[in-house]
């Protein structure tokens, strides 16, 4: 499997208190998403804007999830509705997606093509919106 392939939904970790869900550490890194002056969210790479916090979402009740894709690499991410500093490419692709009804694509930064994370497309016509799942120690 590729390293930067999402996994199935069931690959998650079963108990995500065990990776710090929840704890007061997870909800001060959460804190530095908020408006700080800095409004723009980077690449670590190179510092290109990807996103802008305000574009901050949610998908199953959570802005910031923790994967495992088939290959057992962990990933944390971090959904905005858009990131227009991102470049995407490949197929949009519904294999092991970590948000069912949505296919994914890869995102890389528009500025050094680092792999940042994917874009997810709802599968169906249902209108369902369109975002992104950025890789939270690849941002900043």
């Amino acid at each position: 499997w590729h390293l930067g392939l999402p996994g199935p939904a069931r690959a998650r970790y079963p108990d995500a208190s065990l990776l710090g869900q929840g704890d007061p550490e997870r909800r001060s890194a959460d804190a530095e998403l908020e408006p700080d002056g800095e409004v723009a969210v980077r690449c670590r790479s190179c510092d290109h804007v990807l996103s802008q916090r305000a574009e901050a979402c949610a998908q199953g009740g959570a802005h910031r999830h923790t994967f495992v894709n088939p290959g057992g690499f962990v990933f944390e991410v971090v959904l905005y509705r858009a990131a227009p500093g991102a470049h995407v490419s490949g197929d949009l692709d519904p294999a092991f997606s970590w948000f069912p009804g949505w296919a994914w694509q890869f995102a890389g930064c528009g500025g050094c093509t680092t792999h940042v994370g994917w874009r997810f497309v709802p599968i169906a016509g249902d209108h369902a919106p369109t975002f992104h799942g950025l890789i939270a120690d690849r941002i900043h």
